[in-house]
C-alpha cells in the first residue's frame, strides 16, 4: 500500500523545488525554498523523516538552479544573464565563479558530475558551428570540453541520458525524432536492451526506474 503523504514544507506562498537526492544521504535531500525571498530559492538540506531542514546556501545572486556532485555537495549554479544568455557557475566557498556561458540564442545546462567531481556532463549548442544541442564533458580544472554524444542522424537535439547509479557509467543516450531513438553506451546494457525489445511488442520503450542493484526495471 502507498503510505500517507506528509507535507515537509508547510509554508504558505512558498514553492519547493527538489535539486538533488544524494545516494550518500538517503534520508536527506537538497531542496530550494523561496521562503526568504519570493523571487529566489535558497538551498536547504531537508530530512525527509523528520522534516527538519538546514540552510546550505543563501541565494542573493539570481541563481535559477543548482547541481550537486555525486557526494551530495552543492557544486554548480545556473543563472540567466542580463543579456538573456545563460551561465554555469562553480561554487567556491562563498563565491560563484562563471565557468561557462552562452548567448541568448544558445543553450547550456549541467547534467551530472563524474565520480571524481572534477568534470560534469552538460548540454550545449555553443558556437556558430552548432545548431543542435549535444552532450559534452566539461573539465573544471582546464576549462576544456569534450564531445560525448550527438545525434548520429544529425536531425534533432540531444534529449536525455541514462546513468548507472551503481557504476556511474553513461548507459545510454536518447533522441526524439519521429519516435524516440535510444543508443546504448555500455555492452551489458545494450544486450539487456536488445533482449527487452525482443520480448516486448513493437513500439517505443521508456525506462522509468530501476531497483538499487539495477536488476529489475520498470519500463
Amino acid at each position: 500500500p502507498v503510505p500517507p503523504a506528509k507535507d515537509l514544507t508547510p509554508i504558505e506562498k512558498v514553492r519547493a523545488m527538489i535539486f538533488d537526492v544524494p545516494k550518500k544521504t538517503p534520508n536527506e535531500i537538497l531542496v530550494g525554498l523561496n521562503d526568504r525571498r519570493a523571487d529566489l530559492h535558497d538551498v536547504y538540506r531537508l530530512n525527509i523523516a523528520t522534516g527538519d531542514r538546514k540552510l546550505i546556501r543563501k541565494n542573493d545572486e539570481n541563481v535559477a538552479g543548482w547541481l550537486a556532485d555525486l557526494e551530495g555537495n552543492l557544486a554548480l549554479g545556473l543563472r540567466v544573464t542580463s543579456t538573456g544568455g545563460t551561465e554555469i557557475l562553480k561554487i567556491e566557498k562563498d563565491s560563484l565563479i562563471s565557468v561557462y556561458a552562452v548567448t541568448a540564442e544558445e543553450s547550456c545546462g549541467p547534467l551530472r558530475f563524474t565520480p571524481d567531481g572534477k568534470k560534469y556532463y552538460m548540454l550545449t549548442n555553443k558556437g556558430d558551428d552548432l545548431d543542435k544541442i549535444q552532450l559534452e564533458l566539461y573539465d573544471l580544472s582546464t576549462g576544456k570540453t569534450t564531445l560525448v554524444d550527438k545525434d548520429p542522424m544529425n536531425e534533432v537535439d540531444f534529449a536525455g541520458a541514462l546513468f548507472s547509479d551503481v557504476t556511474n557509467e553513461l548507459l545510454a543516450t536518447f533522441y526524439l525524432g519521429d519516435k524516440m531513438r535510444l543508443y546504448p553506451k555500455q555492452k551489458k546494457f545494450g544486450e539487456d536492451y536488445a533482449r527487452l525489445k525482443k520480448a516486448l511488442p513493437e513500439g517505443e520503450i521508456s525506462i522509468g526506474s530501476m531497483t538499487e542493484d539495477e536488476n529489475l526495471w520498470i519500463v
